[in-house]
């Protein structure tokens, strides 16, 4: 396999790992949101609202502040954006049906060229993407601890 091949071959592995990576935080988002809920909902259901102490009211209004913000972080992490996994063709198609066969370095199209000149879109995509993919990654964290804390102030809150 000749360098350039074996060059577009791994840019083609890390797109696929990548959108993998962004399905499994989108769906990790998704079962965070829902332990949130189902922990609030036991929870509430034991607060004898009536009664609280001081003390009581702070953990509850703390747990449902992290619930918010929890819901808020899952909501920024699934919410839609663009993302490059598959290279933009249309000047290449545009090229082809106008009969031009050089590439935009005016160099004559080969396989070789072709293949150059898409990894290197991909490269690009790709790291435009992990920006993006890391920054929700910490986000995920962020709700991660938000609700480890919302389950010990609701306990604190039910006791």
């Amino acid at each position: 396999m000749e360098p350039k091949q074996a060059l577009w071959e791994e840019v083609k592995r890390q797109a696929v790992r990548q959108e993998a990576n962004l399905d499994l935080l989108r769906s990790r988002a998704i079962t965070l949101l829902g332990a949130s809920g189902v922990i609030a909902a036991l929870f509430a259901g034991r607060v004898n609202s009536k009664n609280l102490k001081t003390w009581q009211s702070l953990t509850l209004g703390a747990a449902l502040v992290c619930f918010v913000v929890e819901t808020v972080l899952c909501v920024v992490i699934l919410w839609p954006r663009d993302f490059a996994f598959s290279p933009d063709l249309r000047e290449w198609k545009t090229r082809f049906l106008d009969g031009d066969s050089k590439a935009p370095s005016g160099q004559p199209i080969t396989t070789e060229s072709f293949a150059w000149a898409l990894s290197s879109d991909f490269i690009t995509a790709s790291a435009n993407n992990q920006r993006t993919i890391t920054k929700l990654t910490h986000k995920s964290e962020y709700v991660c601890g938000l609700l480890a804390s919302q389950v010990v102030l609701w306990a604190v809150t039910a006791i």
